[in-house]
């Protein structure tokens, strides 16, 4: 048995779309299988249903069917929160936890994956937060088409890199902290993290970079623990891959970069001739490697929609006194 005593975990999943519903249910049934088999570790759910009642009806009938309330708890939202919210809201059900995951409502683990965080976790006594890959799994559908360096409009991980070691960053759908973290330095915040309703998605991310920021500004440079073998899968339907949200994710890049560096403080001129200057050589390098029409296409389509929304920074931040987040606070 592992010297060090992490056996509780917490998995948070916030969601709002029935399509998901499915991949959900199979979650549960590994955790149950997981727990089951277990006598020393145990796994928790909280679930955030938000402001869809004929999802938490049919996600209420299969939790009392399969006999699942041991380890699921839910918590319905009747108003629109982001995602950093509904996760904030999340922590505070999670209850007597030695550590919390963070997966999305499209998102599919196993038994292996609950497993392995365990495992890490007991073997590598110092880390506070581990991440891994989360690997698209198309269904019905080529993604070919789309170079791997451009996963991120996919949600997923944009390399594939089975080693270990301390990264400096999180993967905000597949990442698991210890509790203490979030006594120690707070919360996600909430001026970042997707907003999503029944009819429109507002692709403003980065709370979990700036979450990362916090944890390495406390804890030091190896507190964040990657392992290439910790491995998720991004169930993509056809919607997630229409041309029109993987552009419009492209055009809200550069907004959530910029919203996210003024929050932890990088300075204005620096931030902006970096962020041309990283983007710009990617592009021009992916050209170089793909011939076929289609990808080209692709990456002039997304290449413009990055300069649009790099365009709209700029003239928020130097117009508007820097609130980017009043473009989207309506909502």
């Amino acid at each position: 048995m592992y010297k060090k005593k992490i056996s509780k975990m917490c998995i948070i999943i916030n969601t709002i779309d029935m399509k998901y519903l499915p991949i959900l249910w199979k979650n549960l049934r590994y955790i149950h299988i997981f727990n089951k088999e277990s006598s020393y570790f145990n796994v928790y759910v909280v679930i955030l249903v938000i402001k869809n009642l004929e999802l938490l009806n049919k996600l209420n009938n299969f939790i009392i069917e399969n006999n699942y309330s041991y380890f699921v708890k839910i918590k319905y939202i009747n108003n629109s929160i982001n995602l950093s919210k509904g996760r904030n809201l999340g922590i505070k059900l999670c209850e007597n936890t030695d550590i919390i995951a963070f997966i999305d409502d499209d998102v599919l683990i196993n038994k292996s994956w609950i497993s392995r965080v365990f495992k890490i976790f007991n073997t590598y006594k110092g880390i506070m937060s581990l991440t891994g890959r989360n690997e698209p799994m198309a269904i019905k559908f080529d993604i070919g088409y789309i170079p791997r360096e451009f996963y991120w409009l996919l949600g997923c991980s944009y390399y594939k890199e089975e080693a270990k070691g301390f990264v400096k960053n999180l993967i905000g759908s597949n990442m698991i902290l210890k509790k203490e973290v979030f006594d120690n330095i707070g919360y996600f915040n909430e001026k970042l993290g997707f907003f999503r309703s029944k009819y429109d998605k507002i692709y403003i991310g980065g709370e979990d970079t700036e979450l990362s920021y916090r944890i390495r500004r406390k804890y030091g440079e190896r507190s964040i623990f990657y392992d290439g073998e910790l491995i998720s899968y991004h169930v993509l339907l056809p919607n997630k891959v229409r041309i029109i949200n993987l552009l419009k994710r492209a055009y809200y890049y550069p907004l959530s970069y910029v919203l996210l560096q003024l929050l932890i403080g990088t300075k204005k001129k620096k931030l902006l001739n970096d962020y041309h200057r990283i983007f710009l050589l990617k592009i021009l390098r992916i050209f170089l490697m793909f011939k076929n029409i289609t990808t080209i296409l692709f990456l002039v389509s997304v290449l413009f929609m990055l300069l649009l929304g790099y365009f709209q920074t700029f003239i928020i931040t130097f117009k508007t006194k820097l609130h980017i987040h009043t473009s989207y606070s309506k909502f």
